[in-house]
């Protein structure tokens, strides 16, 4: 793991070394995504930049929903799937 510190204009500056070892060349543009406790940084292919997050009608985000094989699973089956881990978890860490 590397550990870089921000300068006084928020910058952050990575080694040489570590923008080599992941393949990064100088002057690429890296694309920042993350939730509250992480950054991801990806290289931006130039053949192939970031696609522009737009807004889907309900018809187009249902056509990309994965379709499932299989019996149906219902909210009861979830829920009982949820308690016999949660079991399991106690179980585990209170043999030890």
């Amino acid at each position: 793991m590397t550990t870089v510190k921000a300068n006084r204009q928020g910058e952050l500056v990575l080694s040489k070394e570590l923008l080599e070892a992941h393949g990064i060349p100088e002057g690429a543009e890296v694309e920042i995504t993350g939730g509250r406790k992480e950054i991801v940084l990806r290289p931006v292919e130039a053949d192939h930049p970031a696609p522009e997050q737009g807004t889907l009608t309900i018809e187009e985000f249902l056509a990309k929903l994965p379709r499932i094989k299989g019996p149906p699973v219902t909210d009861e089956m979830i829920r009982e799937a949820i308690d016999a881990e949660a079991i399991r978890k106690w179980d585990e860490e209170n043999s030890r």
